[in-house]
């Protein structure tokens, strides 16, 4: 079953080009979408190289299929892509992630070995340390010392990953 659009890619074709043996010609199966959707859930077989990084870094020299969340974001991609040289084959997964998953067709996740700063509890992380440390009855100053102590590393990673994403949003 072949797809209208010579650029679309339909989810049956895509299977379909995954069942075959990998070969040097093989497309490359790049999932456009931020890394932290990548983590919940993926194509399997595919790559997460985020929209901005790819379309301001070097494409990796292979035919492309592109996977964004829907039609959209992979349609600004391929342009990008043809319109800063790219010269090799570009395919867009149809109707992207979104539709691949309502299909109920495989999906694969990757399991972080610690939880991003996103999914930690902010609250009753806070809550907890500011009772674990009043109830020893320390001086303000050192309380809040011990406090800042303990939020920093993880205050500046929230921030820091915040920021690149939205630099990677913003180059896209």
């Amino acid at each position: 079953m072949t797809s209208p659009n010579p650029e679309l890619l339909s989810s049956q074709d895509l299977q379909a080009l995954q069942q075959r043996p990998a070969g040097s010609h093989a497309p490359l199966l790049v999932d456009i979408r931020r890394p932290g959707r990548f983590r919940r859930a993926h194509i399997p077989g595919s790559h997460n190289i985020p929209a901005g990084l790819l379309v301001s870094s070097d494409p990796p020299e292979a035919d492309l299929i592109l996977i964004g969340q829907d039609d959209r974001d992979s349609q600004t991609v391929a342009e990008a892509l043809h319109g800063s040289g790219y010269h090799r084959r570009i395919q867009r997964l149809e109707g992207g992630f979104s539709r691949w998953q309502s299909e109920g067709l495989p999906l694969a996740n990757s399991p972080s070995a610690s939880p991003s700063p996103e999914q930690l509890p902010w609250i009753p992380v806070l809550l907890l340390g500011a009772v674990l440390l009043g109830i020893q009855h320390l001086p303000l100053p050192l309380f809040a010392t011990a406090l800042a102590v303990v939020l920093s590393p993880l205050t500046v990673l929230a921030l820091s990953q915040r920021l690149g994403r939205r630099l990677l949003r913003r180059s896209a």
